[in-house]
């Protein structure tokens, strides 16, 4: 609601506080902790801070494969936030490697529609 909002202040902020009490209650390897960092990674991309945002999809990249494996749809999500954070930075190579690991994970959940000529951006679909 707050992103729909340009409130990213404080939508960060309530994704915060939501990770300092899953971390509290569930430990810091609990799926509800990955989503917390994917949904402050979310906020960071809107905002353009996308070193940020690597770092918090990372986080709960990490988690997901160790409680999931690589074949979730939650791992296939994060990749293809990796992947979005490098596409909007015009990193398409690395775009397309992340976007490559959606499709791959997630149970074919993922579609890749990928051209990689100038002035063509690369892209992922999500499940439906």
């Amino acid at each position: 609601m707050y992103i729909a909002q340009g409130k990213y202040d404080e939508a960060l902020l309530q994704h915060q506080r939501s990770l300092e009490i899953n971390l509290q209650v569930l430990g810091s390897e609990h799926p509800d902790v990955a989503a917390s960092y994917n949904n402050m990674a979310g906020v960071y991309s809107a905002q353009c801070k996308f070193d940020e945002a690597l770092v918090q999809y990372q986080k709960g990249l990490e988690i997901w494969l160790q409680v999931h494996g690589s074949e979730h749809h939650y791992v296939a999500s994060s990749y293809a936030g990796v992947g979005g954070v490098y596409e909007a930075q015009g990193k398409y190579e690395e775009a397309l490697v992340q976007y490559q690991k959606a499709s791959r994970s997630g149970s074919g959940c993922w579609t890749v529609n990928i051209q990689m000529s100038p002035g063509h951006t690369v892209g992922s679909g999500m499940c439906t």
